[in-house]
């Protein structure tokens, strides 16, 4: 009988990100907005001390509330600092799903997070984080969030001395709130744009840099060796990974699970892999649909190990592999940062601002072509509906073709064909992304 891991109901009140965008625009943007002018004349008759010597900096706080791969990509930052302000205390704030990562990351030394799965709960943790904030005498806060307005207000009410943000177009509703404003040039990789806002505080920062990775302990080690041995699999045995999913901050970021049952069809029927398929517990069943559009012979040696395991023995697994191919995904960054092999597929997101693009171990696939892309920076709801044209448009064969090259494998012509043949039934290049509002 098939093992079916206990997934956690969606609650009525439960917050979906194109909900979270909603509130943040509604009701977060004009309290943002009254709060910035509140906070302008107070500058004036308070006359804080700003000065950022790091012998009067004994608080540093860094706030990411959306994107695992975000806090990844942050890490050079941090590390810079870090290194500027030796004997400072370092707190991360963030959101619940993400507080399984923070609390790996080494270079914090508190994390605080808020739950964002209810508009109750978040609206009782906010005040919450807001009285912590307030006891742990912040003296700077850095927000890494850019389009989200809520983050703002956490900024504002953080009373921090030095309050460091980005900007896009202007600074107009931004100068109350931010002591430090830096320009956010999305054609820049994130990491350079993370790394300017350091440079702000008078950390000097370094990209080449090496970043260790998240923490992964010696019981995450053994659990996934349990869990290996109870499906009749040697640890020691090579194997891929495969992640399809993408969560709903953008889910046209998933490339068709059709593509990705004929690529594990054709990697097991050409090769032999042992494949994983891997996600959270709330993405099992994205999985299993994946799994579901394979042949017999496939599920035999293709495992979904979405949320059978824990985060930590995850990473484990990650750590270990032959290869990953995977969305543009916060698990797409952390295989970056444990520095394995990578076949990544992008379309709605750029991989030049967030895929690290001129690494040696990845081949990315993204088509330029496709005019709206990337959208995800840019609107709140994808010009295409939903048809993601773009990730349609990487063919299957294309991917098989690049993970032969990688491990060394013959390629099949006869599976390359019918990849083909599969990618010919999908894929439609032609796409309406007009809006219409016709009132007669």
């Amino acid at each position: 009988m098939k093992e079916t891991p206990n997934l956690e109901k969606e609650s009525p009140r439960s917050l979906s990100y194109p909900k979270k965008i909603a509130i943040d625009r509604i009701v977060a943007r004009p309290i943002a907005i009254l709060l910035n002018m509140l906070i302008l004349p107070l500058k004036f008759i308070l006359r804080r001390n700003h000065d950022e010597s790091p012998d009067k900096v004994k608080t540093v706080t860094v706030a990411k509330l959306v994107g695992m791969g975000s806090i990844l990509r942050a890490f050079p930052m941090i590390e810079a600092l870090r290194k500027r302000f030796p004997d400072a205390r370092f707190i991360l704030v963030t959101t619940k799903p993400l507080s399984i990562l923070a609390e790996r990351a080494p270079q914090f030394d508190e994390v605080l997070y808020i739950r964002d799965d209810s508009l109750t709960n978040l609206c009782i943790d906010s005040v919450s984080l807001v009285f912590k904030m307030f006891r742990r005498r912040i003296d700077l806060y850095f927000n890494l969030e850019i389009y989200s307005e809520f983050a703002s207000i956490l900024t504002a009410l953080s009373f921090s001395r030095n309050r460091y943000g980005f900007y896009l177009d202007n600074t107009l509703f931004r100068h109350g709130i931010y002591t430090h404003l830096v320009y956010f040039n999305n054609s820049r990789t994130i990491d350079e744009i993370y790394c300017k806002l350091a440079e702000s505080a008078g950390a000097a920062t370094d990209l080449a840099a090496v970043i260790n990775g998240p923490i992964i302990k010696e019981n995450d080690r053994f659990e996934m060796q349990k869990y290996l041995l109870s499906i009749n699999f040697s640890p020691d045995e090579p194997y891929l990974i495969i992640n399809p999913n993408a969560t709903d901050l953008r889910i046209e970021r998933r490339w068709p699970l059709e593509y990705f049952s004929s690529l594990l069809d054709a990697l097991v029927r050409g090769h032999g892999c042992r494949i994983f398929l891997v996600g959270s517990r709330a993405e099992w069943l994205v999985s299993e649909k994946v799994l579901e559009g394979t042949s017999p012979d496939t599920r035999r040696l293709a495992t979904n190990i979405s949320g059978r395991v824990s985060f930590g023995a995850t990473l484990e697994l990650i750590r270990n592999t032959q290869l990953m191919i995977t969305n543009d995904s916060g698990l797409l960054h952390i295989a970056r940062s444990l520095n394995v092999p990578i076949v990544s597929l992008w379309g709605p997101g750029a991989p030049a601002h967030y895929g690290g693009q001129s690494e040696k171990n990845q081949r990315i696939f993204y088509n330029t072509d496709i005019y709206c892309s990337p959208c995800i920076y840019k609107t709140d709801v994808p010009p295409c509906r939903g048809n993601n044209v773009c990730m349609k448009s990487i063919s299957p064969s294309d991917v098989y073709a690049a993970i032969c090259k990688i491990n060394a494998f013959a390629e099949s012509e006869e599976i390359r064909n019918s990849l083909h043949t599969i990618y010919k039934n999908i894929y439609a290049p032609d796409i309406d992304i007009t809006v219409r509002r016709l009132l007669n």
